[in-house]
């Protein structure tokens, strides 16, 4: 019988058939039949496939299967090319044309020999097809005929194509195998090299039969370099290093692995670079430098140890360094000696000149000196000390023919000899220059006279004579006020020298006044427009500042709130005290707020309340505003509570505030008061209710509004702890002891193991003196719950012994995988009621007391009996 698969092939074949599919449907139908095995019917499928869209090439690819196992290898072979020119370079199909070539070419030559398969394989490639495989059978082909040129024509086309071409190898050795058989062709037509070449690849993927050919190939190469090892081996015996290198390497490139060529090749090198070595020794001896002529040796020994004769020379220069090291020593011993005792000459000439040179003896100290330099010319000190003594003895000289010059009254050669000695010295004699001044003063050469005078007062400032003369002469010579100042800044130095000095107070007086009285009157003008002036700008900003005030305070009166808006930009240019700025920022406040311009009322509100934080008014304005823009954040959360204090019947207000409130979970006293105003508002509102209620716990609010929401809450949601045990305590704060213990009895019904629900049972049962009972209840309870710590721990606090670990239970029977594991109300239903018809269903139990049935697992009836 047909599987369903099959059966929906064959039915989508006949509903493509019946339609005229694409030729995507007559492929997939084609390529189903053909899993099925149903040639005939696929090769129906895939001719309208092709006829549809003759490049589909897998259309001609399971055309190609079905002929090939139908036994039609030429079918077979026509598809498979055909495909093949339909999707050039697809993997699955050159390695199916190449097997199928292959296949063709054994057939051929099983049916008409070698020839025919050659036939076969080189129609293939010149067809247009081309695969390692199909390569390598040609070439195996090839080397049972010997056609050796052939082989490395096809195996070059190979190697040329497999960088660009996918060549499809059947298995791992690719071209390692082509490699093998070109180098085969090579070695039968006698070119090692190329032979060579091919075989180390082909060795290295360990192609049968490759090693072994390529130890004849080395065996051969090593046959035709054998002649040039010979010559360049005699050629070396000769010394001829070159022709015998040279020999070498034509060796090296016909067999490159030969160890002999390349041994020798490097022992040449070396003793080239050794003779090389050996020449720059000799001319290093000829230059006299020993020591690298025997470094040079040395190397070239090391690399040319054969030479015996380089040895002996470095021996034979050893000796002679030794010679010449000796003589150098004994040369330089004597230069020694006397550089010492030329030294001790020289210390004692320069001691001695020193010495006249402190006795004042400055001529006997020149000749000592110019002795010593004989002995060392090239000693700076001497030579620069020689240069200052006799520099010091022509200026002394000087000095001492004008001094005598200037005593005698004759000023021009007293000046000629003092210039002298101005002009050689750095600076120049104090003495010598104040002396110049003093002869230019008796030529009446006032500029020379001031020129040097002041230099000798930059180094001697208390020169009062000096400075005397200098502040008559600019005070007489001419009526300028710099003149004059520069006379009151000379008898200035002079009253702070010497006070008292001639008549240098009179003097000073007379030429202040000269020097100031313009300034006095232009000071005078000044002073008295300033306090004109002064007195006017110290009035206007307070002028200004109260027009300003009044004009906004007249605007807000009238609600010309535009142009109270508009002075705005005027308030920075007055320093406000604290009044002002309150009563500014005020009255912009109310005009951006009537304006509608909420951030800038909000901006301006906020320095009012700055200056005045309790300020009723602007927190409510600015509270306003913020409502009005839409801002609200527990920051500015007061702002608006301030507004519902004065307006509190503001519904929207109220309700945009109490649902902030309700979603950020914001919990105070303020917050709550306007929680519950919202709750009048929207009693169904359960984030409210729940915001409330989470406020009236955290409290612990017993109050009316508190204690109703309790109530709500209770019928609403039975199962909130929190809420049931408040009520519970209510009712025994109020004496109501039964309903206290009723609703602890159905908390207890949904958790055993709430702290706070023992606790008001406990105070419960206190007041009625029945903790005996209580204690049964939790027996009762332990009775179902054995292993219940928290029922343990009270039981043992009631009745004052610790706590037993429950016991053991004997381990459960197992169960079957097939029947799950009974609940535990089950388990105390199957204890307590019978499964007998009739009775209560599995799952409940009978209170003793009433008799009213009960959920399986619950500890105390409707009626406040325990079960």
């Amino acid at each position: 019988m047909r599987g369903p698969r099959q059966l929906a092939i064959l039915a989508l074949a006949a509903a493509g058939l019946a339609a005229g599919s694409l030729s995507a449907d007559n492929l997939t139908v084609g390529k189903d039949y053909y899993e099925l095995r149903r040639f005939t019917d696929a090769l129906a499928s895939l001719k309208l496939a092709i006829q549809e869209n003759p490049q589909a090439w897998e259309a001609y690819y399971y055309s190609g299967l079905i002929y090939q196992e139908s036994s039609k290898p030429e079918l077979a072979l026509k598809y498979f090319a055909s495909a093949w020119r339909a999707q050039p370079g697809n993997e699955k199909l050159g390695k199916q044309l190449t097997e199928t070539y292959i296949q063709n070419a054994a057939r051929s030559r099983a049916a008409n020999g070698i020839e025919a398969a050659v036939g076969e394989l080189e129609g293939a490639i010149k067809g247009g097809f081309f695969s390692v495989d199909l390569a390598n059978q040609l070439l195996s082909h090839y080397a049972e005929m010997n056609k050796w040129e052939s082989t490395i024509a096809v195996g070059n086309e190979v190697f040329r194509r497999q960088e660009n071409l996918t060549l499809f190898p059947r298995d791992g050795s690719g071209t390692k195998r082509t490699h093998y058989l070109v180098g085969r062709a090579c070695f039968e037509t006698r070119d090692f090299r190329k032979a060579l070449e091919h075989l180390e690849i082909a060795t290295v993927g360990n192609e049968t039969g490759a090693k072994e050919l390529w130890d004849r190939t080395q065996q051969a190469l090593a046959a035709q370099a054998k002649p040039y090892l010979d010559q360049g081996e005699s050629l070396y015996r000769a010394g001829k290093m070159r022709e015998s290198r040279a020999q070498f390497e034509k060796a090296i490139q016909i067999h490159r692995d030969s160890p002999f060529a390349r041994k020798m090749v490097l022992k040449i090198d070396n003793v080239v670079k050794s003779q090389d070595l050996e020449g720059r020794a000799q001319q290093a001896l000829a230059d006299g430098n020993a020591p690298e002529a025997l470094d040079f040796l040395r190397e070239a020994a090391l690399l040319y140890p054969e030479n015996t004769g380089l040895m002996q020379q470095i021996k034979d220069i050893q000796a002679q360094a030794e010679a010449m090291e000796k003589a150098r020593e004994a040369r330089e011993a004597a230069r020694d000696k006397a550089r010492r005792e030329r030294q001790e000459n020289f210390a004692n000439l320069v001691d001695a000149a020193r010495a006249l040179q402190q006795q004042e003896k400055f001529v006997e100290a020149q000749e000592v000196y110019r002795k010593a330099l004989a002995l060392f010319p090239d000693d700076l000190t001497v030579k620069s000390t020689l240069e200052e003594l006799t520099a010091k003895v022509e200026l002394d000289t000087h000095y001492e023919a004008g001094l005598a010059h200037f005593k005698s009254k004759k000023w021009a050669d007293a000046i000629r000899e003092l210039r002298t000695v101005d002009d050689k010295t750095e600076g120049g004699f104090r003495q010598s220059k104040r002396h110049l001044a003093m002869a230019y003063l008796s030529l009446n050469k006032i500029d020379e006279f001031e020129k040097y005078a002041n230099v000798v007062l930059e180094k001697r400032p208390d020169d009062v004579e000096l400075l005397y003369t200098l502040g008559d002469q600019a005070a007489t010579a001419e009526q300028s006020t710099a003149r004059l100042k520069e006379a009151m800044t000379r008898f200035k130095q002079i009253e702070s020298v010497s006070p008292g000095y001639r008549d240098v107070r009179e003097r000073m007086n007379r030429l202040h006044w000269q020097i100031y009285w313009p300034e006095y009157a232009v000071a005078a003008i000044l002073l008295l427009g300033y306090a004109v002036v002064y007195i006017f700008m110290k009035q206007r900003p307070r002028l200004m500042k109260r027009l300003f005030l009044t004009d906004l305070d007249r605007r807000v009166a009238g609600s010309d709130w535009a142009g109270a808006m508009d002075m705005h930009a005027q308030m920075r240019q007055f320093e406000l005290d604290t009044k002002e700025a309150l009563a500014a920022h005020t009255g912009f406040a109310r005009a951006f707020f009537e304006g509608r311009q909420y951030q800038k009322c909000i901006s301006e509100s906020q320095q009012v309340l700055r200056l005045a934080p309790r300020n009723k008014e602007i927190r409510v304005l600015m509270g306003k505003a913020y409502y009005a823009a839409k801002i609200i954040s527990p920051e500015v959360l007061e702002y608006y509570l301030d507004v519902l204090e004065i307006d509190p019947d503001n519904r929207n207000l109220l309700s945009y505030v109490g649902t902030f409130c309700t979603e950020k979970k914001i919990l105070n006293p303020t917050t709550m008061a306007l929680m519950r105003q919202l709750a009048q508002l929207q009693p169904e509102n359960d984030k409210v209710r729940a915001l409330l209620l989470r406020g009236y716990l955290k409290d612990g609010d017993r109050g009316a509004s508190a204690m109703a929401l309790y109530k709500i809450e209770r019928e609403r949601n039975p199962q909130n702890l929190d809420v049931r045990v408040i009520l519970a305590e209510e009712h025994l704060r109020k004496g109501d002891i039964d309903k206290a213990i009723s609703e602890c009895e159905e908390l207890l019904n949904i958790n055993l193991n709430h702290p706070k629900t023992h606790q008001v049972m406990f105070e419960a049962y206190s007041k009625l003196d029945k903790l005996p009972e209580l204690g049964k209840v939790y027996e009762q309870i332990l009775a179902g719950e054995p292993y219940n710590t928290f029922i343990q721990s009270q039981l043992a606090r009631l009745t004052g012994k610790p706590s037993q670990p429950p016991p053991v239970a004997a381990p459960p029977a197992a169960v079957p995988p097939s029947e799950p594991e009974p609940t535990v109300a089950e388990k105390l239903t199957s204890d307590r009621v019978p499964a007998a018809s009739g009775g209560p269903v599995r799952g409940t139990q009978r209170c003793p007391k009433c008799g009213t049935e009960v959920l399986a697992g619950t500890y105390f009836c409707t009626c406040g009996a325990p079960l």
